[in-house]
């Protein structure tokens, strides 16, 4: 072998060592270059972990909120919906005392000898052309067809007066 040749063998030998040793060092500084940025993308996430917590709290409480408002919600609409039915049994028992009552002025007007049977002439005792009905309270109104009553002498209820103002 010639000189040349050593040469140039001991050369390519350097490089290829030099070669290996700057890319082991730059796999080396990539390396320790990842862990650096690891490590501060863990610092970052720390430094937020506080505030995490601190809304994942509120949400659990916003959360806990809205389950107390709904329950107080569907409280609130089984109390309506016991308040309606009652204000229906209500409105049934009183619909049924309105008939006996209204029985009962009929019965009054058969047994009244001033009440006007079939249509048959004037009405005695009163000058107005109508009877007398005593008022519980305490007050003469007007009989069969007057203030009160609605056609054919049936008492009116005063809360079904289309003029009256609704409460």
């Amino acid at each position: 072998m010639d000189t040349t040749t050593i040469v140039i063998i001991a050369v390519v030998v350097v490089v290829v060592v030099i070669a290996v040793a700057l890319a082991a060092s730059a796999s080396k500084r990539r390396t320790h270059n990842r862990r650096d940025k690891a490590q501060a993308i863990r610092h970052e996430a720390d430094s937020h972990h506080d505030n995490v917590r601190g809304r994942e709290a509120k949400a659990a409480e916003v959360d806990a909120a809205g389950r107390k408002a709904r329950a107080e919600a569907d409280e609130k609409a089984a109390r309506a919906e016991r308040l309606e039915a009652d204000a229906s049994d209500q409105r049934r028992d009183a619909q049924q005392e309105r008939g006996h009552l209204d029985e009962q002025y009929a019965e009054a007007d058969k047994v009244d000898p001033d009440t006007p049977r079939g249509g048959q002439g004037a009405q005695r005792g009163t000058g107005e052309g109508g009877t007398r009905r005593h008022d519980p309270d305490g007050e003469d109104t007007p009989g069969r067809d007057g203030p009160g009553r609605a056609e054919g002498g049936r008492r009116r209820d005063p809360d079904d007066d289309p003029g009256r103002p609704n409460r």
